[in-house]
């Protein structure tokens, strides 16, 4: 009995070959992030050849696979630089890790030109809660307090609706479909279809309001983060006693907008905004 065995893959060549395909793209991709940093920005064929120690026949198929996905351009001078894929994926994995300290001040502003507690928040990993990152609580005696870390619903509280407010319609039905519109005081909103229509005024004005939603007594504002793909990635919110915030509410929501400027300064703007430029 004859075993055919020309047409069954070579796993263990297989496992070999991507590794090594990882370790000859590697060198190119430091070449190329070490150019960004200074001038021109971009890297010759004959200058990468030399410093990977790479043929300039094989740089050009490995340089070809980079192009393809994104990663790398070809200049007009026919020298090569970062694409716009391979810079995204970099800027949005240290704007995550710098998140909470490039808004600090931001909050510690917004408590200053507010009298009220600002915080940052963000979708918590299931989708289905804002988390709080980080917090500046309000110098008054009678404040509205939390502690980083904490969790809340996503329906009633102001940095919840925003978060809801900037979803694409397929991801904002999924997450609507797994989350139950408690009701917590008679104001909270637990139809869905009103919802929806408040989460299309909060997009529409870049804002998000609350009042006595989650907790009788409290009310908050809310703005949008965009982070480097021109997504939402955060929101930050000032929250206080309801009296107090509403008898500010014109002052209050003109820090907010002030605050929201103040995070598209870092170059992160709405994908439409950007799209525009």
């Amino acid at each position: 009995m004859r075993t055919n065995t020309a047409s069954k893959p070579d796993d263990t060549v297989s496992r070999r070959a991507a590794p090594q395909s990882i370790g000859r793209v590697m060198p190119i991709l430091d070449q190329l992030v070490d150019a960004c940093a200074g001038a021109p920005g971009s890297v010759s064929l004959n200058d990468m050849a030399a410093a990977t120690g790479t043929p300039k026949s094989s740089l050009l198929g490995l340089l070809q696979g980079l192009r393809e996905e994104g990663c790398v351009v070809r200049e007009a001078d026919g020298a090569y630089a970062l694409g716009h894929r391979f810079l995204r994926l970099a800027t949005s994995a240290v704007f995550g890790e710098q998140l909470v300290g490039l808004l600090r001040p931001i909050l510690t502003e917004l408590v200053a030109a507010t009298g009220e507690t600002a915080v940052l928040g963000v979708l918590s990993t299931d989708q289905r809660m804002i988390t709080y990152l980080d917090r500046v609580e309000s110098p008054n005696p009678i404040r509205y307090a939390v502690e980083t870390g904490v969790q809340r619903e996503l329906h009633c509280t102001a940095g919840g609706k925003l978060l809801l407010a900037f979803m694409a319609p397929p991801r904002l039905d999924t997450v609507l479909d797994t989350i139950a519109l408690q009701e917590f005081t008679p104001t909270t909103i637990t139809d869905r279809d009103r919802l929806k229509t408040e989460l299309a005024r909060i997009r529409a004005d870049r804002i998000s309001r609350t009042s006595d939603e989650r907790i009788s007594g409290a009310s908050g504002l809310a703005v949008p983060v965009f982070g480097p793909d021109g997504a939402v990635t955060a929101t930050i919110l000032i929250a206080g006693p309801s009296d107090r915030m509403q008898r500010a509410a014109a002052r209050n929501e003109a820090a907010m907008h002030r605050a929201a400027a103040r995070c598209q300064s870092f170059g992160f703007l709405p994908a439409t905004e950007r799209e525009q430029q």
